[in-house]
């Protein structure tokens, strides 16, 4: 089973990890919901996300999903709160009893250091910049000068799943405050947009992965 990495959060929530290695055949059996994606890869991503669901939570109404008008996916009428994600191999989820749940997945690549500008404040990248790449991570992979930029980057969505809050600027209205750079840890963001909310992300990461995720009473939009 390529479930590579499962926690559970509090009593009420918990995640895994799922990395994609098998056939389209394979979720198609499992589940029962249609995937209108054109592109093969995108399909996997889906049907492997919602299988996802149903490991964490066996029984879990994937035909009663529907999704806001700002593109998240929720539960009409039900206490549970959910959250999918997927890139390359991977997919995510998260799912939450009581409370806001969201959760992001991303692959490490040189590419972000095109968008910074977009997502980090100033002040923020100021810091990105003095700070050199964790000795934790393996330079052979030549990936470790953008850990940083893409865990800030998958945080900041994580956030942004959360509030579900339509035109948000990455750079202005989702902030964080300087942490202490670990493998996994919780990182301080702030929603800045209309009234300030606090928000506590963890994280995890691996040489070529990084994972964040949330789990809040702060808000829960649609």
């Amino acid at each position: 089973m390529p479930v590579f990495f499962q926690q559970d959060i509090n009593p009420g929530a918990k995640l895994a990890l799922w990395r994609i290695e098998e056939a389209p055949e394979f979720f198609l059996e499992r589940v029962p919901v249609p995937v209108f994606h054109q592109s093969p890869q995108k399909r996997l991503q889906h049907l492997a996300g919602r299988y996802l669901l149903q490991y964490l939570q066996p029984g879990f109404p994937l035909g009663c999903i529907l999704v806001s008008m700002a593109g998240r996916p929720y539960l009409e009428h039900s206490d549970i709160d959910f959250s999918i994600s997927h890139t390359g191999h991977t997919a995510a989820a998260i799912i939450s009893l009581k409370g806001c749940a969201s959760i992001d997945v991303e692959e490490i690549r040189p590419r972000i250091g095109r968008i910074m500008p977009r997502f980090l404040h100033p002040e923020e990248r100021s810091w990105v910049e003095r700070h050199v790449p964790p000795t934790f991570l393996e330079p052979a992979t030549g990936l470790a000068p953008w850990w940083l930029p893409t865990l800030l980057w998958s945080a900041k969505e994580t956030v942004f799943k959360a509030q579900a809050a339509g035109a948000v600027s990455f750079q202005r209205h989702i902030r964080f405050e300087p942490f202490d750079l670990q493998p996994t840890g919780e990182m301080t963001f702030c929603f800045c947009k209309d009234e300030p909310i606090s928000y506590q992300v963890g994280y995890r990461c691996w040489d070529n992965l990084c994972l964040t995720w949330l789990v809040s009473d702060a808000v829960r939009k649609r």
